[in-house]
């Protein structure tokens, strides 16, 4: 990612300078060639020629900076994948959309943003040197203006055409019908409508270089007006007609088609085209000698719904009120060497409601949560609680599950810029013990040694918190845990994976860990 980052930095970085700075030069060379040829005046162009070339290295290092972020993008494209599956649309094979289109895109998308930013720069520097003017309604420009910013349009709604022609293929992802992906309206109606207002993009880039030999800006600024009107008329206004005039009415005799489409692929995208299928004929009722020989199924039938048991898990065992459970999971485990179905939830630590919010407790003493509560899912304790086999602090479990290593570092709630210091000289809070407090020291791996001078100083601006640098609590083995939402630190390394909704905690060798599917 580090690599990827940086040659999509200086990608993008060299040609937007070259652009912002040719353009704008040229621009203002000729606006002040203009001057002197009128006044008879020799204006120097020495100080102009510097304010213009760190301007444009400015706005291009931003340029290049925002392109970093589509480092993902950029790697896909690099190393394309062929799926030797076509769309029935195109006859694309599928990793097009997956590797190629998506760059593609934000090719079009960074190229036309930069040339608006380019036509503005232009456009003032001819402003400045007074080879254009605005009076009223009227504008009037110098030739070399004129054809200098003819060209920057034409080429602009190049480029615009450019969008609506690869806006055909996300017709492919269409959420407008039925189901999802291309359906009558988008094939029948937006489809030809993105064809014809790619035309009459080119047509109007044409027409717009008509100003080379005549200056027609009123009847550019039309052109570019009515395109923007048949651009809605074309995406939103008629199709919307047809839609609900005459797809739905009909919807599954014109749908049909692509309502096989969608089946076809979603079989063919799981891998299950070969299914074979049987018919089942359910009993009647089910026997109470069915009943005695599935025990583990019957002893696994859940009881217990989410949201009253997390409600349970808070008012009886947060115990303190700067613990949280965020969430209930359900997760088998051997017990008893039966395979029991369970319900749990992880007391987290929650700084928002530290009543003490001093930087030391914050970062160096409140460090982490403790422990689990679980129960089975089909059992209820006198007064309809839950049979708890693990509870309390420090925990204490009815069951040969071990937990023997219970804070928790990592979890999965908020913690956006959250950061502790641990293998501090400071003792991390565990758990309160009647008047006293528990403590312990950090045993894991996990962070990043803080030790030197420089990685202080790196910190601190990372956190921008000077206290970092003049806390006299760590040593040479402290170390610093940030992005400590077990969802975010797997997002940071391996952002190019795609990650169900939810992480899950697991109690394995007697510590509990964060699993993602």
């Amino acid at each position: 990612r580090f690599t990827a980052r940086w040659e999509l930095f200086f990608i993008a970085l060299v040609p937007t300078f070259l652009i912002y700075w040719f353009n704008w030069n040229s621009a203002w060379k000729n606006g002040l060639r203009l001057i002197n040829e009128s006044s008879g005046e020799d204006v120097k162009f020495n100080a102009s020629k510097w304010v213009i070339i760190v301007v444009a290295a400015l706005l291009a290092i931003v340029n290049a900076l925002n392109a970093m972020g589509s480092w993902g993008t950029f790697l896909q494209f690099m190393n394309p994948t062929p799926f030797g599956e076509s769309d029935p649309l195109f006859g694309l094979d599928v990793g097009f959309y997956v590797f190629t289109l998506p760059f593609i895109k934000y090719i079009q998308s960074w190229l036309q943003g930069v040339l608006v930013v380019t036509l503005l720069g232009t456009f003032t520097s001819y402003f400045m040197t007074r080879s254009l003017s605005l009076d009223g309604t009227k504008l009037t420009t110098s030739s070399r203006a004129r054809l200098h910013m003819s060209l920057l349009g034409a080429l602009l709604l190049l480029l615009w055409g450019a969008g609506y022609w690869l806006a055909r293929y996300d017709l492919l992802f269409s959420p407008t019908g039925v189901v999802f992906g291309a359906g009558y309206t988008d094939i029948n109606i937006l489809l030809p409508a993105y064809k014809i207002l790619t035309a009459a993009a080119v047509a109007a880039a044409v027409l717009l270089l008509m100003n080379f030999y005549k200056p027609m800006w009123k009847m550019s600024a039309i052109l570019i007006g009515a395109l923007l009107l048949l651009g809605w008329v074309a995406r939103s206004f008629v199709p919307g007609l047809v839609q609900q005039y005459r797809v739905k009415p009909n919807e599954y005799e014109l749908e049909k088609p692509f309502l096989d489409y969608h089946l076809d692929y979603t079989r063919k995208a799981f891998d299950l085209n070969d299914v074979k299928t049987i018919s089942v004929t359910p009993e009647d009722e089910v026997t109470p000698e069915e009943l005695l020989a599935d025990q583990d199924t019957v002893r696994n039938i859940r009881l217990w719904d989410y949201a009253p048991l997390l409600r349970t898990y808070k008012q009886l065992q947060a115990i303190r009120t700067y613990y949280d459970f965020n969430d209930v999971y359900i997760d088998r485990y051997m017990i008893n060497g039966t395979n029991r179905q369970v319900m749990l939830s992880v007391r987290e630590l929650d700084l928002s409601k530290l009543q003490n919010q001093t930087w030391v407790n914050m970062h160096l003493e409140f460090t982490h949560g403790y422990g689990v509560v679980m129960n089975p899912v089909n059992e209820v304790a006198p007064g309809g609680l839950p049979a708890f086999f693990i509870k309390d602090l420090p925990p204490r479990s009815t069951v040969e599950i071990k937990l023997d290593k219970p804070q928790i570092y990592y979890g999965s709630m908020s913690m956006e810029n959250s950061y502790v210091l641990v293998n501090t000289d400071v003792k991390e809070f565990d758990y309160p013990m009647g008047d006293s407090n528990v403590r312990s020291t950090y045993e894991g791996n996990g962070g990043v040694d803080i030790g030197s001078f420089w990685k202080k100083l790196l910190f601190a601006l990372r956190f921008r918190d000077t206290e970092i640098l003049f806390t006299g609590a760590l040593r040479p083995e402290s170390r610093v845990l940030y992005y400590r939402n077990a969802r975010e630190a797997l997002n940071e390394i391996t952002p190019f994976l795609i990650f169900d909704q939810d992480t899950y905690p697991v109690i394995f060798d007697g510590r509990i860990i964060w699993v993602q599917d």
